[in-house]
């Protein structure tokens, strides 16, 4: 009888290694293949990493490429429809492309710059000073430039303010237009002449070169 209980009990013990041996394996199986797993989930995920920094790696380079574009333009004066110039007193303009630089001259006093156009036989002259560097006041220039009717010149437009004036009219068949500006410590004046038949073309290019003009 004892005999009997003994042998049931180690065949019980035998059964119960057996199946603890087996769900080790399933453990240990199941593990595995759960790193198998984990691994190729963190190489998808490097990949994917990988990838995104290539993207935003060339985003940020064509950004920046088409920011450099865009400053570059920004910086140029130069255009096929003309070009900016800055006086040496402060004064800003946009001279069309039909107009060559004639000269540019300077003296202890003043700054010139004149621009011509064989196109419409038009010029601009502008000069630039210091008014304590200018014998005359914004009244004695602005009568100045009435009186020059005794010099054959017909004023037929003038208006005065209180930091500069504008006149026009005909010498001959010419017509010429001043715009005379004194402006904190700065003299500046603008002088336009063209033939009168090419007014309507050279007029409207006297109204945008003023309105580009900054003092």
């Amino acid at each position: 009888m004892n005999r009997k209980i003994r042998n049931i009990t180690i065949s019980c013990l035998l059964v119960f290694i057996l199946l603890l041996t087996g769900c080790g394996d399933k453990v240990e199986k199941e593990n595995n293949t759960a790193n198998v797993a984990t691994e190729e989930v963190s190489e998808e995920e490097k990949t994917t990493t990988e990838a995104s920094e290539e993207i935003t790696t060339e985003a940020v380079t064509e950004a920046a490429s088409e920011e450099s574009a865009d400053r570059s333009d920004d910086s140029s004066d130069e255009s096929e429809d003309g070009m900016w110039c800055d006086g040496v007193r402060g004064c800003r303009y946009f001279v069309p492309a039909e107009f060559s630089d004639t000269s540019s001259s300077e003296s202890a006093v003043h700054y010139v710059y004149s621009y011509e156009s064989a196109e419409n036989d038009m010029s601009i002259t502008i000069t630039e000073a210091l008014q304590q560097d200018i014998p005359n006041g914004l009244d004695d220039e602005y009568q100045m430039y009435q009186d020059n009717v005794k010099y054959g010149y017909t004023v037929e437009y003038s208006d005065k303010s209180s930091d500069g004036f504008v006149v026009s009219g005909h010498m001959d068949d010419t017509v010429y237009y001043n715009s005379v500006k004194y402006i904190d410590d700065k003299y500046i004046n603008i002088e336009f002449k063209y033939p009168d038949k090419n007014k309507d073309t050279c007029d409207k290019i006297v109204e945008q070169f003023m309105k580009d003009f900054t003092y």
